[in-house]
């Protein structure tokens, strides 16, 4: 039995501008919000890059909310999201929801 081969795009967006963005801040796991600019630079990339057959994203607001951008355009939903104890726990000052 032959398969055709599967042809795959992947795409890596970066989160849009948060608000320590503006400040020249590094903020590594910190969980800050995009600012009102970043909200505007996730749905144009949105708008720009089309639809997807799956969208993966961290667990930091900033890159779950770029991410739901790019679901916001769509007739479907392509978000996947895994249990909270298989997301990363090392945000500073964010208690892990696997432990109590």
């Amino acid at each position: 039995m032959k398969f055709a081969p599967i042809r795959a795009r992947f795409l890596v967006v970066r989160h849009g501008q948060s608000l320590w963005n503006i400040e020249q801040r590094w903020q590594g796991r910190a969980d800050i919000d995009l600012s009102d600019h970043g909200i505007a630079q996730a749905r144009a990339a949105a708008s720009k890059l089309g639809g997807f057959d799956f969208i993966a994203s961290s667990n930091l607001r900033r890159a779950l909310d770029t991410a739901q951008s790019s679901r916001s355009i769509m007739a479907w939903d392509p978000f996947t999201s895994t249990s909270d104890c298989a997301r990363p726990t090392s945000v500073p000052g964010r208690a892990s929801p696997c432990t109590k």
